[in-house]
């Protein structure tokens, strides 16, 4: 994920104006997306121990939201033509 990160606020940095908010809600989908992707098939099933486990099961929804609202804005979004 540092990988990706890294590109992403590459790009970021090269946007502005509706190419920066489409590429940032993008980001957020897709990081959102792999967190509860790693959250859900890594380190839910290696969770020994009860308080952690519940911990992780509470917060989840709240990841889940964010990436509901994140691509609810992305939706929203114009499409940007690709610079040239």
């Amino acid at each position: 994920m540092a990988k990706e990160h890294e590109a992403a606020v590459k790009a970021l940095k090269a946007a502005n104006g509706k190419a920066f908010d489409r590429a940032f809600l993008e980001h957020e989908v897709a990081f959102h997306k792999a967190v509860i992707e790693a959250v859900t098939t890594t380190l839910l099933p290696a969770l020994q121990n009860a308080e952690a486990r519940a911990l992780v099961t509470k917060v989840a929804p709240a990841f889940q939201a964010h990436q509901a609202a994140a691509q609810n804005l992305l939706d929203k979004q114009p499409k940007v033509a690709a610079s040239r």
